[in-house]
């Protein structure tokens, strides 16, 4: 796979998400993740912004909001898997499935459940550990009780004493990931 180059200097506003995320379309997950809708990508935007704190995909346009210290100083393997998820959502939004319903708690968003689980292979991919991976899906937006069982629901074999969120931070250790 061709590394990811992160453009870490793109400025505020809306890009192309190929623009900032320079060889993401080498992605072994894209066609899983794009169901051999590879052209999808030419289309797909980021805006980049002092918010949110990570990434998540806008209901009302399907763009990729990234947040501006995120894109600057989170770990390449979590932004990596962050737009493997997010891209996810990005064709999920495509197909009109409702990304935020409600009727379901965030571990059971038949969205998320899809996003995870391609993230999460993606992940075991690249080598990361269980408890790398555990850590990475420690999000803070989740209950502990919500994090163990989402954690169960993935297959995920490690199990904290407490809740370490994912910080964005390089903590991880995987030998295979993008930079």
């Amino acid at each position: 796979m061709e590394p990811l180059r992160i453009r870490r200097d793109a400025q505020d506003g809306c890009h192309r998400l190929l623009d900032v995320f320079k060889g993401f379309e080498e992605c072994p997950a894209i066609d899983r993740i794009l169901k051999g809708k590879r052209e999808i990508l030419e289309d797909v935007r980021v805006r980049i912004g002092p918010s949110p704190q990570y990434m998540r995909v806008m209901e009302e346009d399907g763009y990729i909001s990234v947040g501006r210290n995120y894109l600057r100083h989170g770990s390449s393997v979590h932004i990596y898997l962050d737009l493997v998820h997010e891209l996810t959502h990005v064709r999920q939004h495509m197909e009109g499935l409702p990304l935020y319903d409600e009727r379901y708690r965030y571990i059971d968003r038949p969205t998320e459940m899809e996003a995870m689980s391609i993230t999460v292979a993606e992940a075991r991919r690249l080598g990361l550990s269980e408890e790398e991976l555990g850590k990475y899906l420690g999000v803070p937006w989740i209950a502990e009780h919500e994090y163990a069982e989402l954690l169960d629901k993935l297959g995920v074999r490690w199990h904290p004493e407490g809740r370490k969120p994912h910080s964005g931070k390089d903590n991880t250790s995987a030998t295979a990931a993008p930079e």
